[in-house]
């Protein structure tokens, strides 16, 4: 079909098994998406139809499985797009043992048809057991670009304050010579031993900073598969976009910079376990430590009864 047919093509929505599970398809001829909603509502395909581009990365040594609450995340990540609540880093904020890595990712979500913006939607529904929180996640493709929504909505079902983290965590299918983009930001990196292309913690100027010798370094080229490995927070965002680009094929990504400020990026280019890969997680915080994070200042907050609600877009080009 042409382009402008495309544009008005309808959105499908239908369900399927994977690996004993049932998996929920939005395509519209653009792009198709997968989603799982028994493994963390994660979503596990974002495919570029008119392009031939599948941009969600799944890894080759950890098979897609459900995991216990509370498991340890690194042992059980096989990919996809996930988002992490009420935590990252493991251990006890305002009096409650957080698990690791947060509580969505390991839970099974309730799913139901929905509708939005008179397109067919998935609403997905969780309760948290870590933190009172009511949870939804309601996810359809744009109409008028190749494009997919969510919709995020968070609760506080307690009766005092709900102090918390809520990140998105993107695993990207990249190549070398692919380049992470970013308006613009402070670059820290999270743990400068961790690091192997920057030389310390900075703050410096994205995408630029110095490695162990003091020469320059771009963080946001791809490097060939090897030895290196990264972990970097971009701060204080200026707009609210991140993504990927590959030549004239691009993913990005679109927040409302009032909830998400800050932008992480997880890189493994083989040094750390492996692998290949680069995690896209705009952020409600930095450090990844809550304790921390709250100590400057820096967390999300809900009073007993209030709701967060905010959408996030990841368009394809």
């Amino acid at each position: 079909m042409a382009g402008g047919d495309l544009l008005d093509s309808p959105a499908l929505l239908t369900r399927e098994t994977l690996s004993g599970r049932e998996q929920w398809r939005l395509d519209d001829g653009r792009l198709r998406v997968e989603l799982l909603p028994a493994l963390g509502a994660r979503v596990w395909t974002l495919h570029d139809l008119e392009h031939g581009v599948q941009w969600v990365w799944r890894s080759p040594k950890v098979p897609l499985k459900a995991a216990a609450p509370g498991a340890n995340y690194d042992e059980n990540w096989a990919g996809g797009w996930e988002e992490l609540f009420p935590n990252d880093a493991l251990g006890d904020f305002d009096g409650r043992a957080l698990p690791d890595h947060g509580e969505w990712w390991s839970r099974a979500w309730t799913a139901e048809e929905a509708e939005q913006d008179g397109r067919p939607a998935v609403r997905m529904t969780l309760e948290t057991r870590s933190v009172p929180a009511k949870c939804e996640k309601i996810v359809w493709l744009a109409k008028d670009r190749k494009a997919v929504r969510v919709r995020y909505r968070i609760a506080n079902a307690g009766k005092t304050e709900l102090r918390f983290m809520l990140k998105q965590h993107l695993a990207l299918a990249i190549e070398p010579g692919d380049r992470l983009e970013l308006p613009g930001g402070a670059l820290r990196a999270v743990n400068p031993d961790f690091s192997t292309r920057l030389g310390s913690a900075g703050p410096f100027e994205w995408p630029n900073g110095l490695d162990k010798s003091g020469r320059p370094v771009d963080v946001s080229a791809m490097p060939p598969r090897g030895r290196d490995k990264e972990f970097v927070y971009v701060c204080d965002l200026v707009d609210g976009w991140a993504g990927v680009r590959r030549g004239e094929r691009r993913l990005r990504m679109r927040f409302d910079k009032t909830v998400f400020p800050h932008c992480w990026f997880f890189m493994d280019f083989g040094g750390w376990n492996g692998l290949y890969t680069a995690v896209l997680e705009p952020c409600t915080q930095w450090p990844k430590d809550l304790n921390e994070a709250a100590a400057a200042g820096r967390v999300a907050a809900l009073a007993p009864g209030q709701t967060l609600e905010t959408e996030v877009e990841v368009e394809l080009a």
